[in-house]
């Protein structure tokens, strides 16, 4: 997964809840999706972590600086990410604690998406 993949796994968890809060979902399928988002943000400070992605870039880095802007990343969005990233996994809920859901076939097969489950009726 690339900052990009997590940023737009993020925008589609925040789309996904809206929506259930808008149509009246139930709290535990909303909580699934706030649950997924959380995971793509800390996922996505991870990886700007890995790749050692500093604000202004590095410009003693060979091949020039890699910065948040290079790799289309908002700085108060990084921010958020690495905030997530320091929280410490035992100090999240439990339900972050277990392991995230299996990929399901999306449209396109490519395995890019996720089972929500306990969706409720109006």
């Amino acid at each position: 997964m690339s900052p990009a993949e997590a940023r737009e796994h993020e925008n589609k968890a925040e789309a996904v809840a809206q929506y259930m809060r808008n149509e009246g979902v139930g709290l535990e399928a909303q909580n699934k999706a706030a649950e997924y988002k959380l995971r793509a943000m800390r996922r996505g400070g991870q990886l700007l972590e890995d790749m050692g992605v500093k604000r202004g870039g590095d410009p003693k880095r060979p091949g020039g600086a890699l910065t948040l802007a290079s790799i289309g990343i908002e700085r108060k969005r990084s921010q958020r990410w690495y905030n997530i990233t320091r929280i410490p996994s035992d100090c999240l809920c439990p339900v972050c604690q277990r392991p995230p859901p299996q990929p399901i076939d999306g449209p396109a097969g490519d395995g890019g998406g996720y089972a929500v489950t306990g969706a409720g009726t109006r």
